[in-house]
């Protein structure tokens, strides 16, 4: 069992000392383990991992392993608290891993792949050497740090009204944050404080440039534009999602947490104009004035053809998501901003409706583009074979023995109209499955099911709903240095009830959207059946 980490072999021994667990449900248990952990550090999201941990438990008959998630945490217990344990996780978005998880997962549903096997997949495939240098220059500190400047310059333009003079010094302020998030890595005790010296040295940069131009300069837009990299704009959604879907110690814990944070950026952005005091105490005053009263302003809209593809690939980097998807990444991403700019600006339709389309359609979207990309051959998204997905192995070290070559044929050719699929996916996990016909058999992992979150996530980060909780924050907060401003609270109100109207829209998009999904495959079921 050379794919068992360390963290995980003192759990082994325990279970090899329990006379009542087999080799196989130890293998099982083991597996279902590792993959939940992964999946919690790259998803962050209890939904996702809950279901397909239930689902692997159920089909593995490992009913007695239990998953309570908590906010940096996953808690397993076996045998009703005969073996119990606690990983500690530091969660990082990676929709790489997220698609590779998901997918062993669900291999694993389908027989296709054993619990070993998806073990060995787990380690080869995970947070493993990316397919090429531009993957690993996105993925990881310092050539991340380059990524930072690009999404500062061009979302100050495209989402926040900026100037063409906000989009160099925007640039500017996303190289300085993106040098102290790469210190922050290499140094444990600047982790806690990196989004506050990320705001600090952002609004001291911003706040020069209003000063020494103020009639083209616009500071709102060069902070929400670098802090956009910072926000917690998706981490306030899915707690939403979880709080509707009863998981409430995790969504009310995250909810306070990304609130709290985006306050802590606010207050960052804050004490950087206190501590730019060369310019002057006109400098409150400049902070406020709207970007929409400054010179040079991007008039043609040819250019946000050219900023807008590179802010949402500036987002999928951020996102980990992997080179080869991001033509289905940077789709799914069109429409959801699209819809939202056409109900919103063009059609002046209420904030809510242009949150909710945008992630009804994004989810909808998400779905049919990964079908019809495995189903046309549009894109290459099968995973590598390696030693693991052989059509045929000799007896592993266990006295396990893999499957024959037919057995993997008749596993891995699964249909669309399977009618069981409609049964065994809930609405919270809805996922794609591919004919697998005319496919090389011998990777079993090759166009098996995925779910659709590494490809829907960075669409939702588009919508911006992080960058409003950030703004609620500063300009409560810059309010109420006014103390004779009577009306500082009642505005702060109104725009906490419009940030919440925001989020919950795209909440109510997403069960929707997954609604419709559930139906649409449990009607194409019935149909296939009755004819």
């Amino acid at each position: 069992m050379d794919a068992i980490p360390e963290i995980l072999k003192p759990m082994v021994r325990r279970l090899e000392d329990t006379p009542d667990v087999s080799r196989e449900q130890l293998i099982s248990i083991v597996f279902v383990v590792r993959l939940g952990d992964e999946l919690h550090r790259a998803f962050y999201g209890t939904f996702l991992t809950q279901s397909l941990v239930r689902q692997l438990t159920d089909a593995l008959d490992i009913t007695d392993l239990k998953l309570e998630v908590d906010v940096f945490a996953c808690r397993w217990d076996y045998g009703s608290g005969t073996i119990s344990t606690t990983h500690t996780i530091a969660f990082d978005y990676d929709m790489a891993d997220v698609y590779e998880l998901t997918r062993i997962g669900w291999a694993v549903l389908d027989q296709t792949l054993t619990a070993q096997d998806g073990l060995r997949a787990i380690r080869d495939k995970v947070g493993g050497t990316p397919g090429n240098r531009l993957e690993s220059c996105y993925r990881d500190y310092p050539g991340r740090a380059l990524v930072i400047p690009l999404m500062a310059c061009t979302c100050a333009t495209v989402y926040f009204n900026g100037t063409w003079l906000d989009l160099g010094f925007a640039a500017a302020c996303g190289a300085a944050s993106g040098i102290v998030a790469w210190i922050a890595t290499m140094h444990e005790q600047l982790s806690g404080v990196m989004d506050y010296l990320a705001a600090i040295f952002t609004a001291m940069i911003a706040t020069a440039a209003v000063t020494n131009y103020p009639d083209s300069a616009c500071f709102s837009a060069q902070v929400l534009g670098t802090l956009y990299w910072f926000l917690y704009g998706t981490a306030f959604v899915l707690s939403l999602y979880e709080i509707t879907n009863n998981q409430l110690m995790t969504g009310v814990c995250r909810f306070v947490q990304a609130t709290l944070r985006s306050y802590g950026l606010a207050f960052g952005s804050l004490i950087g104009v206190w501590f730019a005091a060369y310019s002057g105490p006109e400098r409150f005053d400049a902070i406020n004035e709207p970007c929409s009263v400054k010179d040079g302003q991007i008039i043609n809209n040819l250019w946000f053809l050219l900023l807008f593809p590179l802010s949402a690939i500036a987002c999928l980097m951020q996102f980990r998501v992997k080179l080869s998807q991001f033509p289905i990444g940077f789709l799914v991403q069109t429409i959801a901003y699209g819809f939202q700019y056409l109900i919103g600006t063009v059609w002046n339709q209420p904030e809510f409706l242009a949150n909710l389309v945008p992630a009804y359609l994004a989810t909808i979207s998400s779905h049919l583009c990964i079908v019809i990309t495995h189903r046309l051959k549009l894109y290459n998204l099968e995973v590598k074979e390696g030693a693991y997905l052989e059509a045929k192995k000799k007896t592993d070290d266990d006295g396990s023995i893999t499957k024959t070559e037919k057995e993997e044929e008749e596993g891995a050719t699964t249909s669309a109209t399977n009618g069981s699929e409609g049964a065994r996916h809930n609405s919270n996990s809805i996922a794609f499955v591919s004919n697998g016909a005319g496919y090389t058999t011998a990777d079993r992992l090759q166009y098996a099911s995925s779910d659709l979150w590494f490809c829907l996530l960075p669409a939702l980060y588009l919508l911006v709903p992080g960058s409003k909780l950030l703004q609620t924050a500063f300009e409560g907060l810059v309010s109420s240095l006014d103390s004779g401003d009577s009306g500082s609270i009642d505005q702060i109100d109104s725009l906490a009830g419009s940030l919440l109207i925001v989020a919950l829209g795209q909440v109510v998009g997403l069960r929707l959207g997954f609604a419709t999904l559930w139906l649409g495959s449990a009607a194409w079921s019935r149909l296939t059946k009755l004819f």
